[in-house]
């Protein structure tokens, strides 16, 4: 990571003309492939603007990285954005670093420190990836092949829909398919609603992210996914509570309502939880449970329950361990 930037002469290139460049981008080229234009909420792609981004978090965004990491509305500004630029390839982790290393920030800085601690992990998990790719396909603990998952069509698509009737998911759902970005800990709480509460197969759940998330890197995402769906049998099993993370990261509800405008004329507390309002309050707020937003698919204290009692009981089995001892002394360090 320190060592010197390679700086190729490009002035030798030939530049493609913007007729043909024209001809060969057009629209109609995009619907014969059975693509679509970028949406309009996405950040803008290209080199220039990863450097934008880039300065603009090591000059000032950085200053809130810690304190806003988790927080679904702030993390859009505080986080440095970087990821989307890093996974198509306008900046590469080593220019990053070395511009952490040349900015007027103090490395002993609590938001730059976990911030290139980041930087770490991202080359972590693609390695790890690299060395057990079939992890795409199958558990990677593969006593959790075990797990009966059955497809459950209208609860995978009201997931995906942002329409489970769980407030935070559902902005968190919405705000992914218009703008392709949701901090980390919203991606594993909406993993961890699909594979858990639903409970959907992970590789249904992991496909379709794949196909939302605009910093898509298959070596960031199946590591990822396997640890928040709980199939990893070396992790801490955590089962996000979407009521308690709305209270905590979105106390005013910010956004959820910018996401369910839906919900924006009730109360607060009936914002998180509201299948908890009265029916004289839904005359009062003119709002009609059930109608203008659906009750939740499922009991999440139940599914939580049920979840939990499978997950941790697959995991003590000794096939489980077995597999456990074997992830260990593949993708873990003992020297580290």
């Amino acid at each position: 990571m320190k060592s010197p930037q390679i700086h190729p002469d490009l002035s030798g290139l030939s530049i493609i003309s913007p007729e043909v460049l024209a001809l060969n981008c057009a629209p109609q080229t995009f619907e014969r492939l059975g693509l679509t234009q970028v949406v309009s909420g996405f950040q803008p792609g290209g080199e220039r603007y990863a450097h934008q981004y880039l300065d603009s978090f090591l000059r000032d965004r950085y200053k809130e990285y810690a304190r806003s990491i988790s927080k679904p509305e702030a993390s859009r500004k505080s986080c440095s954005r970087l990821s989307p630029y890093i996974a198509y390839g306008n900046l590469s982790v080593r220019q990053v670093y070395q511009a952490v290393l040349a900015a007027p920030v103090s490395l002993k800085s609590r938001a730059i420190q976990g911030f290139v601690s980041r930087l770490h992990w991202h080359c972590h998990f693609i390695q790890k990836f690299e060395n057990e790719c079939g992890i795409e396909f199958r558990a990677l603990n593969r006593a959790f092949e075990a797990l009966d998952r059955p497809l459950d069509p209208e609860l995978l698509e009201a997931w995906k829909q942002g329409k489970t009737g769980v407030p935070l998911v559902d902005a968190c759902m919405r705000c992914l398919r218009e703008t392709g970005y949701l901090n980390f800990r919203m991606r594993a709480l909406v993993v961890s609603y699909a594979t858990f509460n639903l409970w959907q197969d992970w590789r249904l759940v992991a496909h379709h992210l794949a196909q939302m998330f605009l910093d898509y890197e298959p070596g960031i995402h199946y590591p990822q996914i396997h640890m928040q769906a709980g199939i990893t049998g070396i992790n801490t099993l955590r089962i996000y509570n979407p009521m308690a993370n709305a209270q905590k990261h979105d106390p005013q509800a910010e956004f959820i309502k910018k996401w369910v405008p839906e919900l924006r004329g009730l109360p607060l507390g009936y914002v998180f939880e509201p299948w908890n309002i009265s029916p004289m309050e839904e005359m009062m707020y003119e709002f009609k449970r059930g109608v203008d937003y659906p009750d939740p698919s499922v009991d999440f204290d139940v599914s939580r329950k049920r979840a939990a009692d499978l997950l941790w009981g697959l995991r003590e089995s000794p096939e489980a361990k077995k597999e456990g001892l074997r992830i260990l002394k593949q993708h873990v360090n003992p020297r580290a």
